[in-house]
């Protein structure tokens, strides 16, 4: 059994007052807010994302995006997305996504346009140094594949459950036709040595 701190303990239900020698019990209701206060204080301690959390490659597994107003979900790169995220202690990152069913031209000299717009929807990627504060790391943009978001900084809302880590976007405007829309990232951390599953 787990035994809190005698001076913690202490300050959980007694009020020392102006007589530390005969403290009295705190009202009930006060002590609850105490306690209340407790858990805060340990949540945010234990669940406090480090840099050094972030280090390594993230495999993506899951990019989906919610219509704020319905509900209604989608697979934004199909039920099976590829793509690899990486955060090095130097301070830079990268990232790629993709829809593994995208095209494969046989030959590059031949690629059509419908393929070349195709291949460019399906794809993502982009490259910079991050800066994480509490929950949300940032992402300044150096080099990216569409171009506008080189010179731009992308805020996302992140998480870790074991070896997953959780992206998410707060809400925005679909460019195309309004929609407020949230996306979610799963990705799962890339062991040392393990194979690509394309392999």
């Amino acid at each position: 059994m787990w035994h809190a701190p005698r001076r913690l303990w202490s300050w959980l239900i007694l009020d020392v007052g102006q007589n530390p020698r005969a403290p009295c019990f705190i009202p009930y209701p006060a002590m609850i807010a105490r306690f209340l206060i407790l858990v805060c204080l340990v949540s945010a301690s234990a669940f406090a994302i480090e840099p050094a959390d972030l280090y390594g490659t993230w495999r993506l597994v899951s990019y989906t995006r919610t219509i704020v107003a319905t509900g209604e979900r989608s697979d934004v790169y199909g039920p099976s997305p590829m793509g690899y995220l990486s955060y090095g202690p130097d301070g830079r990152m990268f990232a790629t996504l993709g829809d593994p069913s995208r095209p494969k031209p046989s030959d590059l000299a031949k690629v059509t346009d419908e393929e070349r717009l195709k291949l460019y929807r399906t794809f993502s990627a982009y490259a910079g140094t991050f800066t994480l504060k509490g929950s949300t790391v940032t992402h300044h943009v150096d080099i990216s594949m569409n171009q506008t978001w080189t010179g731009t900084d992308l805020v996302r809302n992140v998480a870790i459950e074991g070896d997953t880590l959780i992206i998410r976007l707060d809400p925005q405007p679909n460019q195309v036709d309004g929609q407020m829309w949230t996306s979610e990232l799963k990705w799962v951390k890339v062991k040392a040595g393990q194979q690509s599953r394309t392999k």
